[in-house]
């Protein structure tokens, strides 16, 4: 078996048949496909179990937990008899020569980053892994700082042998693709790229993605102690500029969505990212300054689009 394709299913009755349709239509045919259905409601099942009797690649497990696809990505990696391995979601679809290039790439890596597009209800989105500059393994920090490709765990591959010792992080529902990801490229000796988009994400906005989430600091953080590892705790620049990084990431995501501004200062101050932060870039200067230069930061930020249309520039 070449490839193993892992499905968590829970509650996708109005989507999985385009997903697993997808499936049936790739030009490359030696592949398994791991439906683990998670706690589910309405006739998914269903659906799963006729792919099943009609295609014998088609697998179905159940199990009845419903807390987040993590738990069943897990017993698919533990089923999984295929080479390599590819995850993908129960609401998505990919395209039909995702698998074929895949394979062609597969000779010289132990990991392939690719395209994604991303659909709403009005747009669509494009998003390309960038080509790696070196052969270095450190150069996967230029995909973090360049594109969107890094933290997901649909628009990558792995050779099963990788990733037989690892798993998603069961406790938490946020950011464990980028934690699994990281884990699993400690062990791989090269990374391919292939600058295509094979895989449709369509964004819903009911998604856990979507919510508040108060603890964003902590979770960055869980995120940020994956690249420690990662890094084995040398290499500080590396370190001090994806720390600076999350920590503006956690800035925009409490200003966005209007949480406490005084929160997420006591949560900075508090994580491991400013430990590591240079402490002399932008925002990671102010927290370490103290709570006011939060908040005037803050408050300059609300005022920015205010300031901006009514500034007027000067007659020549």
């Amino acid at each position: 078996m070449m490839f193993s394709v892992i499905i968590p299913v829970h509650n996708s009755g109005s989507t999985i048949e385009d997903c697993l349709d997808s499936l049936i239509c790739q030009t490359f045919k030696d592949f398994e496909v791991l439906l683990i259905a998670n706690g589910c409601k309405d006739n998914s099942v269903d659906i799963c179990q006729k792919y099943e009797r009609a295609d014998s690649r088609f697998k179905l497990f159940i199990t009845d937990s419903c807390n987040g696809p993590s738990r069943p990505r897990n017993i698919g990696i533990s089923l999984a008899v295929g080479e390599y391995v590819v995850f993908l979601d129960s609401d998505d679809y990919v395209e039909k020569d995702m698998l074929e290039e895949l394979q062609k790439n597969f000779s010289n890596h132990d990991a392939v980053f690719f395209g994604y597009i991303v659909e709403t209800d009005n747009s669509t989105e494009i998003i390309i892994p960038p080509e790696i500059r070196e052969s270095d393994k450190h150069d996967i920090t230029y995909i973090l700082h360049t594109s969107n490709c890094f933290g997901f765990t649909c628009c990558k591959a792995y050779k099963t042998v990788c990733i037989k010792d690892r798993r998603f992080n069961e406790q938490i529902s946020l950011f464990e693709d980028e934690i699994f990801t990281l884990d699993v490229l400690a062990l791989c000796s090269s990374i391919g790229i292939i600058n295509k988009p094979f895989y449709h994400y369509v964004k819903r906005f009911d998604s856990v993605s979507s919510r508040k989430i108060y603890n964003i600091v902590s979770l960055k953080d869980l995120a940020f102690d994956a690249w420690v590892r990662y890094f084995d705790g040398k290499y500080p620049k590396y370190l001090q500029e994806i720390s600076d990084k999350y920590i503006d990431f956690c800035r925009f995501y409490f200003y966005e969505n209007k949480l406490s501004v005084r929160l997420l200062y006591k949560q900075l101050l508090n994580s491991k990212m400013i430990k590591y932060s240079s402490g002399d870039s932008g925002f990671s200067k102010r927290v370490m300054s103290g709570w006011p230069y939060v908040l005037i930061d803050y408050i300059k930020w609300r005022l920015g689009p205010i300031l901006k249309y009514l500034y007027i520039k000067p007659r020549r």
